[in-house]
């Protein structure tokens, strides 16, 4: 089993897929609004992008890998959502398209490197602080504000104070990922690790965990507080436990799995 986990943590994104998946029907549950098509849409989205910034990174350093074998599945995936996707977009609103536009053109730029000098690129990930704002804000907009305009549903003040949540869930899950990187990552990325220390970076992780639980102990209603509450308890767990030791599969299918859990324990 956990040979099979490293293959799958390794080699697919599926399980973000399935998180930004997730967060969508998790909207779709709470505003009581349909927005299946749109969630299929962002999950094969996901793999496409993933799949391009695996390809990209690779290609980059290597043009002959374009014609080789290496990285056989990325390209098929690559291929195969690059033929899906249209028939998606041309089912959506104009509204919807100019939406998804710009988040389309950061999602690609994500692994594209500028280059500095004879050798060295900067990328948009590298950019000094915003990383992870970058992800979080990105991720809540496509899990939250446009499944609501896609729906129809008015863009209040009450959606903003769950914007912020959302944008916090996605920073508190995210976070885990730049302490393992911390050693890796570039000193000028300026990642919250690099500038808190990995010890206050878990403080602030748990800080947004707490701000989620208290929103969704006023949201609750419609589901039971205890299966969200039991989400966010393992998440505080797995947070307390993150570090760079850590194998592949705790980060990119453990991790990953509690937006899926969080979407699970609301709707059931």
């Amino acid at each position: 089993m956990k040979k099979l986990l490293n293959i799958i943590s390794s080699e697919t994104n599926v399980f973000v897929a399935l998180g930004v998946y997730s967060l969508v029907m998790l909207t779709s549950v709470l505003y009581n609004i349909d927005v299946s098509k749109y969630a299929d849409f962002t999950f094969f989205a996901s793999l496409n992008v993933y799949s391009f910034s695996i390809l990209y990174s690779r290609y980059r350093h290597d043009r002959s890998f374009l014609f080789s074998r290496k990285k056989l599945f990325h390209k098929i995936i690559f291929s195969l959502t690059s033929i899906i996707l249209p028939f998606y977009l041309l089912s959506f609103s104009l509204e919807i398209i100019l939406m998804l536009i710009p988040l389309a053109f950061i999602s690609f730029l994500y692994p594209v490197g500028v280059k500095q000098g004879e050798t060295s690129f900067l990328t948009l990930r590298e950019l000094p602080y915003i990383k992870i704002f970058m992800i979080s804000i990105t991720w809540a907009i496509v899990t939250l504000i446009i499944p609501l305009v896609y729906a129809n549903v008015s863009i209040d003040f009450k959606v903003y104070i769950e914007f912020f949540i959302r944008v916090s869930f996605v920073m508190a899950i995210t976070l885990p990922f730049d302490i393992r990187d911390v050693k890796s990552d570039s000193v000028k990325m300026k990642t919250i690790p690099q500038i808190l220390g990995v010890s206050n970076t878990k403080v602030l992780s748990y800080i947004l965990i707490i701000l989620n639980v208290i929103f969704y102990y006023f949201r609750s209603g419609s589901y039971s507080f205890l299966f969200v509450i039991s989400v966010f308890i393992l998440l505080i767990c797995l947070i307390s436990r993150s570090n760079r030791r850590n194998e592949l599969y705790f980060f990119n299918v453990i991790i990953e799995s509690i937006s899926i859990l969080l979407f699970l324990s609301v709707l059931y």
